[in-house]
């Protein structure tokens, strides 16, 4: 699973996708998330200040209402 990339694919993924990562996970870096938004047309990054690979059960109401507006933003039009 280690050695699996599905990058290639991303440029043709044409929907709003959100990408959301912890600023200090060790086991998926920001860097992963960074290159994730770039390739995805139409990306928006959230980098969550102080958060981990857990940063959904660490700071659970930041993750809510960004994933809330950005669909009411992106996606329920």
């Amino acid at each position: 699973a280690g050695d699996h990339s599905a990058l290639d694919l991303l440029p043709s993924l044409d929907m709003p996708s959100l990408v959301i990562a912890g600023e200090n996970d060790t086991f998926t870096p920001p860097a992963y998330a960074e290159e994730m938004a770039a390739l995805l047309p139409k990306s928006e990054l959230v980098l969550v200040q102080g958060g981990t690979h857990v940063v959904p059960l660490e700071q659970p109401d930041i993750v809510r209402a960004r994933v809330e507006a950005f669909m009411r933003e992106r996606v329920a039009r």
